[in-house]
């Protein structure tokens, strides 16, 4: 038995030692590091430019106003995401759907008097013109 101890030893120390130098390998450089942050996102490049997105958007979009947020080209998945965005970083603002789970939902997305549109500009914009923002644009559609 005293003869297999040290033979489960290296093995677990070995193992150790590649988990630990994977969990290093991952780490981010050195400077990046001490470095402060712009956003809370910054190490995911995707969602930072989501964040400046929405917080240029919210001092655009009046408080209790409706608004939803959707992709271009259009991406069920990616508007879920968006969505979920939205709803955090827009508060004071009644934030409908484009699509829930990765399903489209037209009957809440017409609902909204305002539209983010996270891309390039639509071919067809979905209401009058309020910004071109970083990221996207903002549009205002007629009351009914």
């Amino acid at each position: 038995m005293t003869a297999r101890l040290p033979r489960e030893m290296a093995l677990l120390l070995a193992g150790s030692a590649v988990f630990a130098g994977w969990s290093a390998a991952r780490l981010p450089a050195p400077a990046a590091i001490v470095h402060l942050p712009s956003t809370p996102y910054d190490r995911d490049r995707s969602a930072a430019a989501e964040f400046h997105f929405f917080t240029e958007s919210a001092a655009r979009i009046p408080r209790g106003m409706s608004v939803v947020a959707r992709s271009e080209p259009r991406d069920p998945v990616r508007e879920t995401r968006l969505h979920t965005a939205a709803v955090a970083l827009l508060p004071g603002r009644r934030v409908l759907p484009a699509a829930l789970w990765g399903l489209p939902t037209p009957e809440w997305e017409a609902q909204a008097r305002y539209v983010l549109v996270y891309g390039p500009l639509p071919a067809e914009p979905p209401g009058d013109p309020v910004a071109t923002l970083p990221g996207g644009s903002l549009y205002r559609r007629p009351s009914r």
